[in-house]
């Protein structure tokens, strides 16, 4: 099973589809994979994967830092659906897991 986390960048409304690699986050220009115009973020400034089957957040050692539920955090702190990130004063709000089971019919109806 493969699962993706769902973001909404709550700036341009864009949704963001993150792998359980991860993605980067960071300033226009940058090698991030995710890039906001905003010169309070870094150029790699966040970064959010999963482990073991949850989402966690982690500061990439960002100068203005990075906010969770209004908290600076440091090292990968888990992420739920609901929950509100900030880079600067850029805010993603995390909305729902995604699991992929390809090949798997499970319960479907036909």
């Amino acid at each position: 099973m493969y699962m993706f986390l769902q973001l909404k960048d709550l700036a341009s409304q864009k949704l963001i589809t993150v792998p359980e690699e991860g993605m980067t986050f960071g300033r226009e220009g940058g090698d991030a994979q995710v890039q906001v115009a905003d010169m309070g973020v870094s150029k790699r400034h966040a970064e959010v994967f999963c482990e073991a089957g949850a989402w966690f957040l982690k500061d990439l050692g960002s100068s203005n830092g990075t906010m969770l539920a209004n908290e600076r955090i440091g090292d990968a702190t888990e992420i739920l659906p609901g929950d509100v990130f900030q880079l600067s004063k850029r805010k993603f709000e995390v909305l729902k897991v995604v699991e992929d089971d390809a090949g798997d019919e499970g319960d479907e109806q036909q």
